[in-house]
């Protein structure tokens, strides 16, 4: 691809996934969960995260997701529930590849009587695509 059609072509990339997060803000407001996971092409998973993917994502997708994490680390939400915004927006660019949401909490939060720490993250092929979703124990889907 020539240097002006990959400028072009990064640039409607960031559009969309501007545009993505701004129906996410809006939605994430209004729906419960399952609706939300369904609304943006994932699936409510309860699996415990695999290592994080090397070589699994086709090309495209790999450029996706690292669209989204640069885009969302800029996004002007509340920073301790920006995961999930971000994984419903990476959900829907990937959605061909069939993700999956998955909602956990971190265990030693709740064994030191602290504030339940939680977190969100988006699986495909049985891989997290956040590195840091291992210290987080998955939530039965439906629970």
């Amino acid at each position: 691809m020539r240097k002006g059609r990959a400028v072009a072509h990064r640039g409607r990339e960031v559009l969309t996934v501007l545009v993505l997060a701004a129906r996410v803000e809006r939605d994430v407001r209004r729906l419960p969960l399952p609706a939300l996971a369904a609304r943006y092409g994932l699936r409510l998973a309860a699996e415990p995260p695999g290592e994080p993917p090397d070589t699994l994502l086709p090309r495209w997708a790999g450029d996706r997701v690292r669209t989204v994490w640069q885009v969302m680390r800029v996004w002007p939400s509340a920073r301790e529930r920006l995961c999930l915004r971000r994984s419903l927006v990476l959900g829907a660019r990937l959605r061909e590849l069939e993700p999956d949401l998955v909602v956990g909490i971190d265990p030693d939060s709740v064994a030191a009587g602290q504030q339940l720490a939680a977190h969100a993250w988006v699986v495909v092929g049985g891989h997290s695509l956040d590195s840091t979703a291992r210290r987080y124990v998955p939530l039965q889907a439906g629970s």
